[in-house]
Order: C-alpha cells, then sequence, then structure tokens
C-alpha cells in the first residue's frame, strides 16, 4: 500500500458524552504550514476542528510529526498521537473522507474503502490547461471522473462548480460551490484606517511575477508617476533579478521579498501591508480563487484584477473592479485613478471589501457547509453537528 495514506494524527472536538461525527482529512499538502497551497489546507483543517460534534483524523503523506505534535498541543482543542500502518485499517471507524486538494489520494482510498468522500477542490483539469497553458498529463481527467464518481465535488467557486458539470457530465452533476475563507488566523473586524488618497499606496502579491502580470503592475505604475500622481508600491514575492536591479534606488517602489506566514514577524508585516496599502493590483494572466484576493479585502483593500477564473464571484459587487485579460498599461493606470480619485467613493468601497470578506469569504462559514454535507452524505443527517 502506497504510504501517502500514512495519518500522523488525530483531532477531537465537541463533547465527549455524544457521538462525533468521524471524518478522515486525506490532503497530500502539510496541514501544519500556513504556506502550503496558500495556507488553504492549514486554515480548513483548524476551522473545522472548532466545530462542535465532529472528530477528524488527519490521513496524508505528512512528515515532522515531533513538531506537528508540538504545533497541535498549542491549539485548543485535545490532541492524541496517532499511527496507523498505511493500509485499509486507516479508515476504520469513519463516517466519511473529506479530501483537500487530494485528487490522487481520493482514487487510492476509493480500492481501500467504501466511505463516502467529498472532493474540496478549486478548479478543474481542464481549466488548469486551458488557463495555465499546462499539459495535462494523461489520465489524469479520467482520475478525476472516477473521483467525482465516487464522491460529492465541492468548489470554491460557482464558476469552477459549472466548469466541473460542463467537463464530467453526469458523475458531476450534484457539484457544489463553498467559498474559502481569508487565509489569515484573526481576519481583523473592522477596515483598518487608510493613509490620505493624495499619495497612493499600491501594492502587488505574487510569486509568479510573470503569471501574475508583474511586468502589467510596473507599466501601470510608470504611468500614473509620468502623470504626476503621488504614489508608492510595494512589491511581495518573486521579483526577476533583473527586475530588481533595475528598480534598485528608487523612492517611490519597495522590494519586500518573500513573507512567510509562517514566520510571525513576516505575517506581521504582510498583514500591515494590506492594512496601508489603497489598492491591491492584481493584472493575473490565470488563476482560479487566489487568496490574495480574499487577503486583501479581509483589510479593508478594495482589489483591481484581471476578470479570470472565479476572481470576480470572488469580490462580488462593489469592492473593486475587474479589467479583461487584453486590459492595457493605460487602463490599468486609468482604473487606479478612477478607483481612487473620489475619497467618498473609495471609502464605500473599502467597507464593501471588508463586508465581502466578513460574510462571504469565512472559514467557518466554509466548515459549517462542509460538516454539514459531510453528515449528509454519511446518511446520518445534519443535527449531530452542532452550530
Amino acid at each position: 500500500m502506497n504510504a501517502a495514506l500514512h495519518p500522523v494524527s488525530r483531532i477531537h472536538t465537541g463533547p465527549a458524552d455524544a457521538r462525533p461525527l468521524r471524518l478522515g482529512v486525506l490532503t497530500p499538502h502539510n496541514p501544519h504550514d500556513r504556506r502550503a497551497f496558500s495556507g488553504t489546507v492549514f486554515h480548513a483543517t483548524r476551522a473545522l476542528s472548532r466545530r462542535r460534534g465532529l472528530e477528524l483524523r488527519l490521513i496524508g503523506p505528512h512528515r515532522h510529526a515531533g513538531r506537528v505534535d508540538r504545533l497541535l498541543r498549542r491549539g485548543s482543542f485535545r490532541f492524541e498521537p496517532h499511527m496507523l500502518a498505511p493500509d485499509g485499517s486507516d479508515f476504520d471507524g469513519l463516517d466519511t473522507v473529506i479530501g483537500l486538494v487530494a485528487s490522487s489520494l481520493l482514487d487510492e482510498a476509493a480500492m481501500l474503502t467504501d466511505l463516502p468522500m467529498i472532493h474540496v477542490t478549486d478548479a478543474t483539469p481542464g481549466f488548469l490547461g486551458e488557463a495555465y497553458g499546462r499539459k495535462v498529463p494523461a489520465g489524469v481527467p479520467d482520475r478525476e471522473a472516477r473521483v467525482l464518481a465516487r464522491s460529492t465535488g465541492v468548489y470554491s467557486s460557482r464558476v469552477m462548480a459549472e466548469l466541473a458539470r460542463a467537463e464530467f457530465g453526469a458523475v458531476a452533476a450534484d457539484a457544489r460551490a463553498l467559498p474559502f475563507g481569508v487565509n489569515f488566523s484573526d481576519p481583523p473586524r473592522d477596515p483598518p484606517r487608510k493613509p490620505a488618497l493624495d499619495r497612493l499606496e499600491l501594492l502587488f502579491v505574487g510569486a509568479d511575477w510573470e503569471r501574475k502580470g508583474g511586468d502589467l503592475v510596473l507599466e501601470a505604475f510608470g504611468r500614473l508617476r509620468s502623470g504626476g500622481r503621488a504614489a508608492h508600491l510595494t512589491l511581495v514575492g518573486g521579483v526577476p533579478a533583473e527586475v530588481k536591479a533595475a528598480l534598485r534606488g528608487r523612492d517611490d517602489i519597495t522590494l519586500a521579498g518573500f513573507l512567510d506566514k509562517n514566520r510571525p514577524r513576516h505575517l506581521e508585516r504582510l498583514r500591515a501591508l494590506f492594512a496601508r496599502g489603497h489598492i491591491l493590483v492584481l493584472p493575473t494572466r490565470a488563476d482560479c480563487t487566489p487568496m490574495v484576493v480574499a487577503e486583501a479585502l479581509a483589510h479593508g483593500t478594495p482589489v483591481l484584477a484581471t476578470d479570470v477564473g472565479a476572481i470576480g464571484e470572488m469580490m462580488g459587487p462593489g469592492s473593486g473592479r475587474v479589467l479583461p485579460p487584453a486590459a492595457t498599461g493605460a487602463e490599468w493606470a486609468d482604473a487606479l485613478e478612477q478607483m481612487t480619485g473620489d475619497p467618498a467613493a473609495y471609502a464605500m468601497m473599502s467597507d464593501a471589501a471588508t463586508e465581502r470578506a466578513a460574510t462571504r469569504l469565512n472559514w467557518d462559514s466554509w466548515a459549517v457547509g462542509i460538516a454539514g454535507l459531510a453528515a449528509e452524505v454519511a446518511g446520518t443527517g445534519a443535527a449531530r453537528v452542532a452550530a
């Protein structure tokens, strides 16, 4: 049996005198790493751990068990060290298996257990191949179809759920949408106080400079500056060496480098940048539901982004603007001017951003939906899972 199905821990939550709903959480990503898959697995598992009436068993190729134990003991839930043989007993006693971006592991698990499964993901193979220009390996679409035939597909957006139904037909007929939350443990409850708009603070966050549109950000920023607008740009993430060399010494551009959410000082700096920024600029060429959008909105920072994937759905009305993929640097600069030209209109947009993140992009709401679905597919009814 493949060692990828090796569980490392079990999390108990809820009253000890009630039979909990027992969920196996299957993921190839380290659920204790705030960077893995943009932190989605980290925050998803912790949101589930906060639900009363659930018992979670983490299953996956996770290493460094000693460090994992220490991290879990710092949490508010009880921890029981758990190391089972990597075989069918991994799933003994469970009611449902939830795969977090885990198509290959769910496909393997289907050979070991007849338990109902939930397949949580943010994209389809067809979308990734078309939008990202990736060559989808042979067999991946067939594997995805098998997984959907054995599970309920849950996507991070309505856009992707609809694509799944179109791409896979009957096996994805019951595909559902539950938006992911904001990948911060304690999102701000109120919009931070922004600096005055007489000096525009722009923020770009992206590890993949080319795909995320870094060059277009610089072009739009240059047009703003040449037009006489006082502005400052902070670049977070992967900036090519030649671009760094060209920007070195400029006082209107800050190169923040990579900021690691696992390091408290880096996390604090990233949050401060979101709080101070007037606009997150994201001219991405390909994306599904980029979590940096949710993180900006949570800090009251409106977003100007390309209308690709489900970005428009994430933002909703009033929290920013989307531009078509063919928009030029001049059009991006014009949009920035329009979004920040009226302080009262900007303040309304900032409030809408915070409201959108709090009410729609919320991990606790996601966990309630997943727990209810897990009870439903397990045939136990949702009443067991307390609100």
